[in-house]
């Protein structure tokens, strides 16, 4: 997977505004297999993905300015439940999201940098909600798969993927 992602936070304390990152480059990967369910027209679809980009941005009280880069990481493992019909496979089911990666902070007071205020760190987070998938395969010949994925939370945080894959038999 190639694209771009952004990366933002709202309701701050301390009055700073909200941190709001940039369009950034974002790559990824992923796996997929079907088991069928009784008939061959339904399945069991297990899958995994992997989506990492580098966010940076920044989040102000008219003050002090908090600047932050992020090595972003998240790995997703889903179930669905999927239906065959011809080529197509439009499919329903859960992701649950695991982040981790690395944070990189700069603080500054009236534009003056505050070294001793930054620093770096890791940062490892399980408790993301689970997200609702909704998508569709359709299978092209010569063994490839055109798929069209999107994912949400309650929370507000959605994807949407499409793409080319190889599909093995």
């Amino acid at each position: 997977m190639l694209g771009t992602s952004n990366l933002g936070f709202n309701n701050l304390y301390g009055g700073y505004s909200d941190y709001k990152a940039s369009w950034s480059f974002a790559w990824g990967a992923g796996l997929k297999g079907g088991i069928p369910l009784g008939s061959p027209n339904y399945r069991l679809i297990a899958a995994v993905q992997y989506t990492g980009f580098e966010p940076k941005g920044s989040s102000s009280n008219g003050i002090e300015t908090i600047s932050s880069r992020y090595i972003w990481h998240e790995v997703a493992p889903a179930v669905a439940l999927g239906a065959k019909f011809g080529p197509l496979i439009p499919y329903a089911g859960a992701a649950k999201p695991y982040l981790f990666g690395h944070r990189e902070i700069g603080v500054s007071m009236h534009g003056r940098e505050f070294p001793a205020a930054g620093g770096q760190t890791n940062y490892s987070d399980g408790q993301q909600a689970v997200r609702g998938i909704l998508g569709v395969d359709w299978r092209l010949p010569e063994g490839y798969s055109l798929t069209a994925e999107g994912t949400t939370t309650v929370g507000g945080i959605w994807t949407l993927s499409v793409g080319v894959a190889q599909t093995l038999k």
